[in-house]
């Protein structure tokens, strides 16, 4: 079963129409309703720090505000599950074909980011020009990203990789068109210049077919973790600004690299993970559409 068919079989309730519209709806509003909850949090913390939130969230020159950026998509991450199961169906069917997350093929695919990222970061010290200042602060902010930004990588990769998809499936939408939709509105979200657009684009096709390929999100979210892990901590070094809506060429043609290096030794990493091997229970309902179908 491909992996934007699971709602259509992993199910309390018989999949219809109605049903994926309500899904849709409720979450776009756990959502809004998550991500509005942190941002009060965070503005009375912000407050009593004597911090002007307004700024820190319409980003700033602040080196805080990415982090408070970060936090409020992370506050997200249940909405998807919460949906889901509203709806009338198995809310781990979210995470890949095994109907679980896939603990070994998470461990290999953050292996061969990981790899790669670290000899990237090698690279980067070797040519620097000259050491970046290290203070107490930018280490917490450092320790800070590395564990929230897995928490944001995995909130944006449960909604625009695999709620979305396998709602759009729920309707028969074929696998290019699950994908397609909701890359675009993740390219969308997203408020760089059509430089930096492209970079994100080229990135939502390869976690798009990381996930239809290996049949679960394991290997997106690893890839959108640990890059973006590098990049904020980069930026709470003063080594790039993680404000800029600006993008050069050559930053995003580095990004771009990086991200199809990733994907090809991704799929190369993890083939043998897709659809076909492994097969779902539908907990005795009747499968909607036949076991086989992979469009």
């Amino acid at each position: 079963m491909a992996y934007h068919r699971l709602g259509l079989v992993a199910r309390f309730r018989p999949a219809a129409w109605w049903r994926a519209l309500i899904e849709l709806v409720l979450l776009a509003a756990f959502a809004a309703l998550f991500g509005i909850a942190c941002v009060v949090v965070l503005g009375v913390s912000a407050q009593q720090h004597g911090r002007d939130f307004s700024v820190l969230l319409e980003g700033s020159v602040d080196p805080l505000t990415p982090l408070v950026q970060v936090l409020v998509i992370a506050s997200i991450l249940p909405a998807p599950f919460l949906a889901a199961r509203i709806a009338g169906r198995n809310p781990r069917a979210l995470c890949s074909t095994a109907l679980r997350l896939r603990w070994g093929v998470l461990g290999r695919a953050l292996a061969v980011v990981g790899a790669l990222y670290a000899a990237q970061v090698l690279i980067d010290v070797l040519r620097a020009p000259t050491d970046p200042t290290v203070t107490p602060f930018r280490l917490e902010l450092i320790a800070a990203f590395a564990l929230a930004v897995p928490l944001q990588a995995a909130a944006e990769e449960f909604v625009f990789r695999g709620a979305l998809p396998q709602i759009l499936g729920q309707w028969g939408s074929p696998a290019w068109l699950a994908y397609a939709l909701p890359a675009a509105l993740f390219v969308a979200g997203h408020a760089y210049n059509w430089v930096g657009l492209v970079d994100i684009a080229v990135f939502a096709v390869c976690t798009a077919v990381l996930t239809w390929r290996t049949g679960g999100l394991e290997a997106g979210i690893a890839l959108h973790a640990i890059g973006n892990t590098v990049f904020f901590s980069y930026g709470a070094l003063g080594l790039v600004d993680p404000n800029a809506t600006e993008i050069g060429a050559v930053q995003m043609l580095g990004a771009t690299f990086m991200t199809v290096a990733c994907t090809a030794l991704l799929l190369w990493a993890l083939r043998g993970t897709g659809p076909g091997s492994r097969e779902i229970s539908s907990g005795g309902q009747k499968p909607l559409v036949p076991a086989d179908a992979t469009a």
